[in-house]
């Protein structure tokens, strides 16, 4: 496990992982802060983010913005991620991005991060 500023990192093979997710679900939701989770699996990894961690109250905001946000993530994983076979799972509370390149895999789930935490900034 490797906790980064504004997500959390999952090596394969983690053991105990469900309480460490759980651990860092309560972390981001004690500072209002989107929860981010990158977990490898070997040369791609998975991106796990939930609004549902920010304050309420910006839950209209997000709705709002639903189709902006899930349009610069997919340019994200456009613009990083080209060519592999990236997919995705986007709504108003929650992205889910799979097979997503290692050598990509930081920088978007940093990006995504930033991303909603500007909502939170507003």
């Amino acid at each position: 496990m490797k906790t980064q500023q504004n997500y959390m990192k999952f090596e394969e093979g983690l053991t105990s992982s469900h309480k460490l997710t759980d651990f860092w679900y309560k972390h981001c939701m004690e500072r209002g802060i989107p929860y981010v989770l990158l977990k490898t699996e070997g040369k791609r990894a998975s991106i796990e983010c939930n609004y549902n961690t920010l304050p309420s109250a910006l839950n209209e905001v997000l709705q709002e913005n639903h189709t902006q946000i899930k349009r610069q993530v997919i340019q994200m994983l456009e613009q990083y991620a080209h060519g592999s076979r990236a997919t995705h799972e986007i709504t108003w509370s929650t992205i889910s991005l799979f097979n997503v390149p290692m050598r990509s895999a930081e920088f978007i789930a940093e990006s995504i991060y930033k991303l909603i935490n500007s909502y939170n900034l507003k």
